[in-house]
């Protein structure tokens, strides 16, 4: 398992950052909202936890749309 986070930037609107989250992960609007607060006011936000693969493939997409984003491959399931 791991975790995906998403890093502040200065460019990225809060309105980017609820358009990528709707379209790659169907997150409703108000759950992007929380998630963009969260991202500016401390500087990330785990958006998503699951397997290493998968979060690979989310990192790219995310990267591929000019976000900042990393991994945690540490994250352990207690």
């Amino acid at each position: 398992m791991a975790k995906l986070y998403l890093l502040d930037d200065n460019h990225h609107t809060f309105e980017d950052v609820v358009a990528v989250l709707r379209k790659y992960f169907s997150f409703p609007i108000t759950q992007g909202q929380s998630i963009a607060h969260i991202v500016h006011n401390t500087g990330k936000c785990d958006i998503y936890t699951g397997d290493i693969e998968h979060i690979k493939l989310l990192y790219e997409l995310l990267r591929s749309e000019g976000f900042n984003v990393e991994i945690d491959e540490t994250y352990e399931v207690e």
